[in-house]
């Protein structure tokens, strides 16, 4: 009685075929994760640069700014001056996951040009 499947065959996960990503897939996939790290990591560089520039805010501590800036300007008070930021994050992740995905594939490619750099 032999079947298509066996017992054996229930123990291993089905294998999934992986799609190749291209390097300009990976770049955009680089530039999205550098907007979503300046989306999320904003609101403390902003609050840590008002306490830099303000002597008045910086004994209040970061909560208290945060605070402080929510208040009086509400929630998006606190990416004031975020687009300047994204504009230049997004591209250099961009490039910087681009061309290392470049290198990886056309230049790196031999143990010895590898060895060179590691």
């Amino acid at each position: 009685n032999s079947s298509k499947f066996s017992m054996a065959d229930t123990s291993r996960p089905a294998e999934i075929p992986k799609k190749k990503m291209t390097i300009m897939t990976k770049a955009i996939i680089g530039g999205l994760a550098g907007a979503l790290e300046i989306t999320c990591a904003y609101p403390f560089e902003f609050t840590k640069v008002i306490m830099q520039l303000e002597k008045k805010y910086n004994s209040l501590g970061v909560f208290a700014v945060i605070k402080h800036t929510v208040k009086t300007n509400g929630f998006f008070g606190l990416y004031k001056g975020y687009n300047v930021l994204l504009t230049g994050a997004v591209p250099k992740a961009y490039v910087r996951f681009g061309v290392y995905e470049y290198l990886n594939k056309n230049i790196f490619v031999g143990d010895s040009v590898r060895s060179m750099f590691c």
